[in-house]
């Protein structure tokens, strides 16, 4: 009967690593590091034209 309880053991032992391992890669998936760093796109900085953000930032900084 040991023997039997342990292959049992074992064996929910196993699924339970199935299920762990199938809802990691399924339902919730972390991003992996990378060894080489992928170089991320930055955006351009548009110039400010005509300082219409400033006075735009500014007047709701008055409303609030």
């Amino acid at each position: 009967m040991p023997r039997v309880r342990a292959r049992a053991e074992q064996e929910q032992e196993r699924e339970r690593a199935a299920f762990a391992e199938r809802f990691l890669r399924e339902v919730c998936p972390l991003p992996v590091a990378s060894p080489v760093p992928v170089p991320v796109p930055v955006p351009e900085l548009e110039p400010a034209r005509g300082g219409r953000g400033l006075k735009l930032v500014l007047s709701w900084l008055m409303v609030v």
